[in-house]
């Protein structure tokens, strides 16, 4: 986020969204509200959400169906047209519960849910041109790989720092195109 505010303003939506209820809602809503989540750092709802949609609002062969297939309540609205941005939206979840950068500032693993102790991913692009590769176990980060697509600066959160900590430090590197830069903790 560009600053405190606009995180207070996404942060104070959702819990609006919250608030009024998800029965006029139809599937893909739930996998946007899963990406906010996850910008927002909020990993366990984000997953619940995810959940939600590949429960209720998708098909056995991977199609979204716009209304709630479950009879579980969390929609009103039951249609079967598919469409296909809810699948879509549930991709860039799962890449801001795994890598954002939005802001400049490289960050891994900002918003997984503590029942995803093991992750890991491959080369996922950050902004600034850069190729990260991470790796997680029993909840702790073990490696990150950063690839250089172009000469640039990398500005990275520790990924080794305490998980949660508000302002974790910056590590950054000045890195030429093809030039991989590999962490482990100390």
């Amino acid at each position: 986020f560009e600053s405190a505010r606009d995180r207070d303003v996404a942060e104070r939506s959702l819990r609006r969204l919250e608030e009024l209820g998800t029965s006029q809602w139809v599937g893909y809503s739930f996998s946007w509200r899963a990406a906010l989540y996850a910008r927002v750092g909020d990993g366990e709802r984000a997953a619940r959400d995810l959940h939600i949609f590949a429960s209720a609002f998708t098909a056995p062969n991977g199609f979204h169906l716009n209304g709630d297939q479950s009879g579980r309540g969390y929609s009103k609205w039951t249609t079967r047209p598919f469409t296909l941005e809810g699948n879509f939206i549930v991709a860039l979840a799962i890449q801001q519960m795994l890598l954002q950068s939005d802001d400049g500032v490289i960050r891994v693993f900002p918003a997984v849910p503590a029942s995803w102790r093991h992750a890991e991913f491959t080369s996922l692009r950050a902004a600034g041109g850069f190729l990260v590769s991470a790796r997680m176990a029993a909840g702790r980060v073990l490696e990150v790989e950063i690839r250089a697509e172009t000469d640039g600066c990398c500005v990275m959160a520790d990924p080794f720092a305490e998980r949660g900590a508000v302002a974790p430090p910056l590590r950054r590197f000045t890195l030429a195109a093809g030039e991989v830069v590999r962490l482990l903790p100390t």
